[in-house]
């Protein structure tokens, strides 16, 4: 399909009211519904977005796509709503200015997104660029944002947060910028503005201060800052959006016999009892589970009632507690057949954690194969990378869901699903993992 965006380095803008694209040689292509060499008639899918912006937005999705980082606020978003959104690519690049990803417009549109994340104008200011004036950067911003409604494709907006040691005229860009969001938001339907900056900075400061151990370079944001964002954009989000339940996920599907599922009740818990309580645990374990605590974390298990386990889980310093499922890759097992080259498998949790926990940093789900000798690891909000606590003032029930791993060919050795939960200091909580699921799709 043809684009009647230009390519990289020559791109073109909607017009003021969004209604057509102007071309630098001077040629209009109408907003009308039709791209050259075939017509458009709205988004793929309302769940889809693409990711465009600077390093702050790498961490959406990468590993080929089988990382979700807990330190990016998309993540967040996704857990804290019950992954209402399929991020289908990630088209952000580290150290890029607003004009320079904004060539790849072009590449993001192709794939009809219903959503498209756009955040990054800090390369822009530090590099001497402003909003407004003599080689501006907003102006490009907006008619791509008109651009994108125009064709049913929703933006949010991300307020820019800057860095620490910008002056006081930088600043003062930064807030210009956040405020022509604002101002976009408010005066186009389908576009959205999410304020970071009100729950990241320290607003007590005379200069750009992040709040403590939100960032850890005063420019990215750490797990604690990431958390913040995805917060603020949820409950920005929560009115516009359709939010699924994945609670009745808890059972394997199984397609053994020609492509059909079969539906095995309480299939990941089978029993209350009967798994391996490995080191630095005391308890009983769910059959086929094996739980663990590494470092100087002990979790103390319960049993399972009703799809739910407990742990209540005491850390004298960092360290995670890790609950497991091995699959005989053999097939032996019965209700798990030896996953197919072409198959697409998926797994997930939810991880329910009460108000006033401390030296929890949050919790991860992955599912891990070796195949052909090669290592495959899908993980959602990974945040193996840190060591800084979040917080947590209320109840919150984190919807966990790996990416989906389509199975290359090859002899599968090994075959594990895992959730684990991450402590960077002294502290306790009980955790309960609910409803964990485990899906595999035949491809016809």
């Amino acid at each position: 399909m043809t684009s009647p965006f230009n390519r990289r380095g020559d791109v073109s803008w909607a017009d003021s009211e969004g209604t057509a694209l102007l071309r630098p040689d001077g040629g209009v292509v109408p907003l009308n519904g039709a791209y050259p060499g075939g017509a458009i008639t709205g988004p793929a899918s309302s769940r889809s977005m693409v990711i465009i912006g600077d390093s702050r937005m790498t961490g959406a999705l990468s590993g080929a796509g089988s990382l979700r980082s807990a330190q990016c606020w998309t993540t967040w978003l996704n857990v804290l709503l019950g992954h209402p959104f399929d991020i289908v690519s990630n088209l952000a690049v580290a150290g890029e200015r607003s004009d320079q990803y904004l060539t790849r417009l072009p590449d993001a549109m192709a794939l009809r997104p219903g959503w498209i994340a756009l955040w990054g104008v800090v390369n822009d200011i530090s590099q001497g660029r402003t909003p407004l004036g003599s080689g501006a950067f907003w102006p490009a911003i907006e008619a791509a944002a008109r651009a994108c409604v125009a064709r049913g494709t929703r933006v949010l907006l991300c307020g820019e947060t800057g860095t620490y040691n910008f002056s006081a005229a930088l600043t003062g860009r930064v807030l210009q910028y956040n405020q022509l969001c604002r101002e976009l938001a408010e005066a186009v339907p389908g576009v959205v503005y999410l304020d970071f900056p009100s729950v990241t900075w320290d607003l007590t400061a005379s200069v750009i201060t992040h709040k403590p151990n939100y960032t850890s370079d005063a420019t990215h944001f750490d797990v604690p800052g990431g958390l913040a964002q995805g917060r603020l954009a949820a409950s920005v989000l929560r009115p516009l959006i359709w939010q699924p339940s994945h609670v009745l996920l808890g059972a394997v599907d199984v397609g053994a016999n020609s492509g059909q599922m079969q539906y095995l009740p309480n299939a990941a818990f089978a029993t209350a009892s009967g798994g391996t309580v490995g080191a630095n645990a005391t308890g009983v374990a769910p059959a086929a589970w094996n739980i663990s605590g590494s470092g100087t974390t002990v979790p103390v298990l319960s049993s399972v009632s009703g799809g739910e386990w407990q742990a209540a889980v005491t850390a004298t310093g960092s360290g995670h507690v890790s609950q497991g499922m091995t699959f005989n890759p053999s097939g032996s097992a019965g209700a798990y057949p030896a996953p197919l080259s072409g198959e697409v498998h998926q797994a997930g949790a939810q991880v329910v954690v009460p108000a006033g926990s401390t030296g929890y940093i949050g919790s991860e789900c992955e599912l891990f194969m070796q195949i052909g000798g090669v290592n495959y690891s899908y993980v959602d909000c990974g945040s193996q990378n840190t060591n800084k606590a979040t917080e947590w003032d209320s109840e919150t029930v984190l919807t966990l869901m790996t990416p989906k791993f389509l199975i290359p060919s090859g002899s599968v050795t090994g075959w594990q699903f895992f959730v684990r939960h991450r402590f960077n200091s002294a502290g306790s909580v009980t955790l309960k993992l609910r409803g964990p699921w485990y899906r595999r799709r035949y491809l016809q």
